[in-house]
């Protein structure tokens, strides 16, 4: 999706008697070399964003480069424009989409095809406007979409942060989970045990799946209800007033914490 904010500039060209009439656009593919580094965080990129880990050294980003101009070949020579800068620092390789200033407005770059990068490589990103989807992806993940879904699916062992204020969130993994959505939520969290685990939804559903392990659950419906699934043997659910409900097992050595303002919270226990 185009930012509203960028294409905005276009009116303002137009207001100051400026004519645009071409656009051209362009499939947009290029490749980082990620040695040394150890996330990849993309800046003042909107639009879907789909990434996946696999076992290669590269960081590898496809999309699709916009351009408009007063002439075709002004238009076709805006799209070299549209590309991402490299801005390393100590630990991440920062990509930037940061066109001269005299050409905001006229290109935009949207990585709406699958890109990929090492299985060890985490991700930070936000956007305004648009999907995040992440997949195999065994470093920390840092996303936020102001309007829009989150998924993660084969999230490793570090540290998965997925806000989605205006939409559903999804998350697969083993580390240390933080989730905040504005609407659904689901929580598929595979290694509970030395690692928190904060989710919190304003919208209908929280579902929270994890292995039986030794932890404790403390849930707060506010407007919402919960419903907790698990073996009698595996423990005892505790209603403490004022809507929350304490689920322990074995030492309760390990807390997660459940938020809805919404709608119900349904936790569900399963043998991994």
């Amino acid at each position: 999706m185009v930012s509203v904010k960028r294409w905005s500039w276009v009116a303002a060209l137009l207001l100051a008697g400026c004519v645009i009439q071409f656009s051209a656009q362009d499939d947009y593919e290029e490749t980082f070399t990620f040695d040394g580094f150890s996330v990849v965080r993309i800046v003042n990129v909107d639009g879907d964003i789909s990434m996946r880990g696999m076992e290669t050294g590269d960081v590898k980003l496809c999309g699709t480069a916009f351009a408009m101009g007063r002439t075709d070949a002004d238009a076709h020579a805006n799209l070299r424009l549209a590309r991402l800068d490299v801005n390393p620092d100590i630990t991440e390789l920062m990509l930037k989409f940061d066109p001269p200033r005299d050409k905001v407005g006229l290109v935009d770059l949207r990585l709406d095809r699958l890109g990929t990068l090492p299985l060890e490589a985490g991700v930070t990103v936000t956007v305004e406007d648009g999907d995040l989807i992440m997949e195999d992806l065994e470093g920390a993940l840092t996303l936020e979409t102001g309007k829009g879904d989150i998924s993660v699916t084969g999230g490793g062992t570090s540290i998965v942060s997925a806000v989605a204020e205006d939409g559903d969130v999804s998350v697969e993994a083993e580390g240390e989970i933080v989730v905040k959505s504005g609407g659904q939520a689901h929580v598929l969290a595979g290694g509970v045990n030395g690692r928190p685990l904060d989710a919190e939804t304003d919208g209908e559903l929280l579902q929270v799946e994890i292995p039986l392990q030794n932890f404790e659950i403390s849930c707060y419906p506010d407007g919402g209800s919960i419903e907790i699934s698990a073996s009698l043997e595996a423990g005892s659910a505790q209603e403490l007033g004022d809507g929350l409900i304490r689920y322990v097992r074995g030492t309760g050595d390990k807390k997660i914490t459940l938020r809805s303002n919404g709608g119900p919270i349904l936790v569900q226990f399963y043998q991994p």
